[in-house]
């Protein structure tokens, strides 16, 4: 498929859908998460995104390696499933699946809060603050 014809099924699809568990994965990129968004807007034509690294790089305006480090975030983190349709000798077609299954967030580990508590007894108040 031509980078015209791609771009004109493209502006057909004008809604995208992003999970809670892809909009809260702070393990993945922002980057990563607009681009599912893409996807997503994409799989309502026939289930599937088609779309090549190049044309994303052209709407968001970066580098094919950009999109391509941002797929791997979302496949890696298993919010899609990628399968190739091959001819002899090579593949013609990349299809993007969005995951079926839902789970839990992840998200990076938080600091302890505890250690950022002072623990000496003092406490930061009004009471305390004004000397008598």
């Amino acid at each position: 498929m031509d980078d015209h014809n791609e771009e004109r099924e493209v502006e057909a699809n004008f809604w995208s859908n992003i999970p809670h568990s892809v909009r809260n994965d702070n393990l993945i990129s922002f980057g990563a998460r607009i681009l599912y968004c893409e996807i997503s807007s994409l799989t309502n034509t026939r289930g599937f995104c088609w779309a090549t690294n190049s044309h994303f790089a052209k709407i968001f305006e970066t580098s094919i390696r950009t999109i391509t480090r941002w797929i791997s975030e979302l496949k890696k983190a298993e919010h899609i499933q990628i399968q190739y349709v091959e001819s002899p000798g090579r593949i013609t077609e990349r299809r993007v699946f969005l995951s079926t299954h839902i789970r839990q967030t992840r998200r990076a580990p938080k600091t302890n809060m505890a250690d950022t508590i002072d623990t000496d007894g003092v406490h930061n108040n009004i009471k305390n603050n004004i000397k008598n």
